[in-house]
């Protein structure tokens, strides 16, 4: 079994500094957070974007924008970005980014000088790495949950002083964090077991595991699980994780891929979320590779109805045409070659 997700934590000899790092259960309860703090009027999105994070901003009358940020290779498409943000001037305006797997990078460097200009403050989404990187932005959104193991865990950094009000669940929500909670111990439990026995009934049971987990899952539901609670909680946990033993083991293993299937000559230095394979139908090869007990994600399927339909057309064929597969830290030189094999022996699902 190779998991998509780290399935053990990796502790360093000293503890991580957490100044300006302000904690939150998950990604888009920090985005939640800065739409209610700050006084947005309107903000521009790239078009591949979680139609969850798009309903943040229209729930709270926040006037949207799509803009055309990436080719089909996943490199920056500088001149489209540029032509949507030069078309009109709007007050209290924002420009969000995303750092798509925590391979993109910072906003280019002639679109922030674009956006000074016009007073337009920035956000990123660098929810698909670590804090480890900084970004030239007024507001950075980090990820911790989906690269360590833990079931939360994100941050907000800032150069503005933001004040944290105690957060109360909303009606629910404490029975279904804590029943997520419990079932993802469980599950990485087995995850565990199964990289050591090689049972055809473990992994139907993970496959039972998995199917209970979308009941749960804040990935796949408009969930937002705020309790001030577990920000302390999330703090410690990340004082003491290894960020340069995770940082250096996931590029390692997102190199490991390059150098065998020569998709990328871009590559940050943060530590990527997976590798994105340029493939013909991402469902299919998925589907494959999970019978071989190796789990794989993609990018979003489907887009949200607002984005205007070129745009939805092509970036759902875009992210259609990529499946991400797993860098996790705790993932060996073995298992990752294991997994190429097992797509080199499908060459005719990649693209060409």
């Amino acid at each position: 079994m190779i998991y998509n997700r780290a399935i053990k934590n990796y502790f360093g000899k000293r503890s991580n500094p957490t100044y300006g790092l302000t904690p939150f259960s998950l990604g888009r309860s920090a985005i939640n957070f800065l739409i209610l703090k700050l006084n947005i009027k309107v903000v521009y999105l790239p078009a591949l974007i979680c139609p969850i994070v798009v309903d943040l901003f229209l729930k709270k009358d926040i006037k949207v924008f799509f803009y055309e940020n990436l080719d089909e290779n996943l490199k920056t498409n500088q001149a489209a970005i540029v032509s949507s943000i030069k078309k009109k001037h709007y007050e209290d305006c924002f420009f969000f980014w995303h750092d798509y797997l925590g391979i993109i990078g910072d906003i280019p460097t002639n679109v922030k000088a674009i956006l000074e200009t016009k007073q337009i403050k920035t956000i990123v989404d660098a929810s698909h790495t670590l804090p480890i990187i900084r970004y030239d932005a007024d507001y950075v959104v980090y990820g911790f949950r989906k690269i360590i193991k833990s079931p939360f865990g994100a941050f907000v950094l800032s150069n503005k002083n933001l004040n944290i009000k105690e957060n109360t669940d909303y009606p629910g929500y404490s029975v279904r964090k804590k029943c997520y909670e419990v079932l993802f111990n469980f599950k990485l439990a087995i995850l565990l077991l199964l990289k050591k026995i090689n049972s055809n009934k473990l992994l139907f049971f993970e496959k039972i595991l998995s199917n209970i987990d979308k009941r749960f899952n804040p990935d796949l539901v408009d969930s937002f699980f705020e309790d001030s609670k577990i920000y302390p909680k999330i703090l410690a946990l990340y004082k003491k994780v290894d960020l340069d033993f995770i940082s250096k083991k996931r590029l390692e293993n997102f190199h490991i891929y390059n150098n065998n299937f020569k998709g990328f000559d871009f590559i940050s230095n943060s530590p990527p979320l997976g590798y994105p394979l340029k493939v013909k139908d991402s469902s299919v090869l998925r589907t494959m590779l999970w019978a071989k007990g190796i789990h794989t994600f993609i990018f979003w399927k489907e887009l949200h109805n607002l984005c205007p339909e070129n745009l939805k057309n092509k970036f759902e064929n875009i992210a259609n045409s990529y499946l991400i597969l797993p860098v996790n830290q705790d993932l060996s030189f073995e298992e990752i070659q294991e997994v190429i094999e097992n797509i080199n022996a499908q060459k005719n699902l990649l693209s060409n």
